[in-house]
C-alpha cells in the first residue's frame, strides 16, 4: 500500500501546485484505484481509471505526465 500513499501524495502535490488543472490518475490495480478515489472524494478535478500505463492512450494530449 505504500505505492498508493505515494501516488496520492504526488497527485495532491500536483493538484495544489496547479489549482486549475484536471488530474487523471491511472493504475493497473483496481483496488488501488478504489482507495485513491476515496482519498479524493469531493474533488471533481481529480479522476481515476484502471489502466496499464504502458498502453494507456489519453483521449487528448496531456501537458504533464508524472510517474
Amino acid at each position: 500500500m505504500a505505492e498508493n500513499r505515494e501516488l496520492t501524495l504526488v497527485l495532491k502535490l500536483v493538484a495544489d501546485q496547479f489549482p486549475n488543472a484536471e488530474i487523471h490518475g491511472i493504475d493497473i490495480a483496481k483496488n488501488l484505484i478504489e482507495i485513491a478515489r476515496r482519498r479524493f472524494t469531493g474533488n471533481s478535478r481529480v479522476t481515476f481509471q484502471v489502466a496499464d500505463a504502458l498502453t494507456f492512450k489519453p483521449a487528448a494530449p496531456v501537458p504533464l505526465v508524472v510517474s
